[in-house]
């Protein structure tokens, strides 16, 4: 339908399964998942020697313009979407993690795209997130009943935005703890 269409665009996607303490994440693309500062995702970009070898292996190359790129034009070598790129392997299947236990120290799990991470490291993330935790139980101690901040998630893509991202800004954040 897109090549019908002539839709050239396409997205990164990354999901995560939590059952039992246990999590399974995949990602197509550059959307990240992290756990506390710990990246559960890797990036697919054309200068990783197994993504840019099958690109070139389907008669696709990798060349740099600001940064690598598939074919001089898109800077992820997996990808939903880009029908143009199907034929040099910007495939939209999955890299899979394997089921990870969670542990008592797990507080947080955070899906977000590229743009986010653009601005800000995984360490920060984190530490915003505990701060924002932080905020809301001292105003639930000092007898308020609604904690009056912003979803989590909100507060990641503002502080991204405010710190000069200026890619997609999207994150999903899962408290997976009592702080």
């Amino acid at each position: 339908m897109a090549s019908k269409k002539q839709l050239l665009g396409g997205t990164s996607a990354t999901v995560a399964l939590n059952v039992d303490r246990q999590v399974l994440v995949g990602n197509v693309g550059i959307a990240k998942a992290s756990l506390q500062v710990a990246e559960l995702t890797k990036d697919h970009h054309p200068d990783r020697d197994d993504e840019k070898a099958w690109i070139i292996a389907s008669g696709g190359f990798i060349s740099f313009s600001a940064m690598l790129r598939v074919n001089g034009i898109l800077a992820d070598s997996r990808g939903i979407g880009d029908v143009y790129l199907k034929r040099y392997r910007v495939i939209a299947k999955p890299q899979m993690t394997g089921w990870l236990h969670l542990n008592a120290s797990d507080a947080f799990l955070v899906i977000a795209s590229d743009g986010v991470f653009e601005s800000l490291r995984p360490q920060e993330v984190c530490r915003l997130l505990q701060d924002v935790h932080s905020q809301c139980d001292n105003e639930e101690d000092s007898g308020s009943s609604k904690c009056l901040l912003p979803s989590l998630a909100e507060c990641i893509v503002n502080t991204a935005f405010e710190k000069g991202g200026t890619d997609n800004l999207s994150a999903v954040a899962v408290t997976l703890r009592t702080l």
